[in-house]
């Protein structure tokens, strides 16, 4: 795991709003499958909710911008390969409840994603013909679900899923 890209994310020096690292591969995730190509600099902005990161330093600027580029590089080469993989490091929990969890690295991941996917939203419904409309709706609801605990127990109501 990036220990050093993990912390740096998750210190009270960042602004309110910045991603953890679990979001960090979800968005990045969202941003690489993205129909239209996405500028590092752009997408660097929404890790850091669109505010100053608060770098000690331009070594430590290079660093940490150093490091989330190479999880954008994993991420990418991922989706390229047609082969995506949750991070080793993820927990996923053997009781698909404990999944639902706010702080679950799923839960945090699907956070993620849907932070890119909205921030691209424009991009994906102008490129998404009718024949992926439907399939893109499936995945985005089960991504939705772990997203969202009371969502999803609301919708499994509804649909009588217990």
């Amino acid at each position: 795991m990036k220990k050093k890209l993990a912390k740096f994310l998750a210190s009270d020096k960042r602004p309110e709003g910045t991603m953890t690292l679990a979001e960090v591969y979800g968005f990045l995730f969202a941003v690489c499958t993205s129909p239209e190509p996405v500028k590092l600099e752009e997408w660097l902005e929404v890790v850091f909710n669109g505010e100053d990161p608060n770098y000690k330093s331009l070594e430590k600027r290079q660093k940490i911008e150093l490091s989330l580029m190479e999880v954008f590089g994993e991420v990418s080469e991922q989706v390229k390969q047609m082969a995506p993989q949750l991070p080793e490091w993820f927990e996923v929990f053997e009781s698909p409840e404990d999944n639902f969890s706010d702080e679950s690295d799923l839960a945090l991941w699907c956070d993620g994603f849907f932070d890119g996917y909205d921030w691209l939203e424009d991009v994906w419904d102008s490129s998404v013909d009718s024949d992926l409309e439907q399939a893109l709706y499936e995945l985005l609801t089960t991504l939705f679900c772990f997203s969202h605990r009371e969502d999803a127990q609301a919708f499994c109501k509804r649909v009588n899923v217990t």
